[in-house]
């Protein structure tokens, strides 16, 4: 008995994890996008590099969870349908955060085509335009969001 509560509340946990990530609200974006790589390698399999040039601290909380949701849904994808090694820059610049997903460098099949990215751009679509924002696809996909200030 005391077993199956003990795995209940370890499901429970991992739940409330995956709709919010503490380590977002304790930590950063920065640590919670370190942390999504190296999930992204244990769970998944895919070699993930991240590149963040953001400051917490001008990054409001409900931004940066939705940087963090997207991130996650496109690894996500990629570990599917990209190579093994991916590459994920994130870019704060006065009124926007740019995020761009590609291969990452030393990927045998470094450079990808057109089509190998599209998926998620589509996937990101949605997601993007109703957060006011847009996506831009070719060998890779960026992704710009307005900023708002913390």
């Amino acid at each position: 008995m005391s077993a199956a509560i003990d795995q209940a509340v370890g499901v429970v946990r991992q739940m409330a994890i995956g709709l919010h990530p503490l380590i977002l609200d304790n930590l950063g974006l920065r640590a919670a996008l370190d942390w999504l790589a190296h999930d992204a390698t244990t769970r998944l399999g895919l070699d993930v590099e991240f590149h963040v040039d953001v400051d917490d601290r001008e990054v409001a909380a409900p931004s940066a969870l939705a940087i963090y949701r997207l991130a996650e849904t496109a690894t996500a994808h990629l570990a599917q349908h990209a190579g093994r090694a991916v590459a994920v820059d994130v870019l704060q610049r006065p009124f926007d955060v740019v995020l761009q997903f590609r291969r990452a460098k030393g990927d045998a099949q470094e450079e990808a085509n057109a089509d190998e990215f599209a998926g998620l751009a589509e996937i990101l679509q949605d997601q993007v335009h109703l957060l006011g924002g847009r996506v831009e696809a070719g060998r890779r996909v960026m992704v710009f969001l307005p900023m708002k200030p913390a």
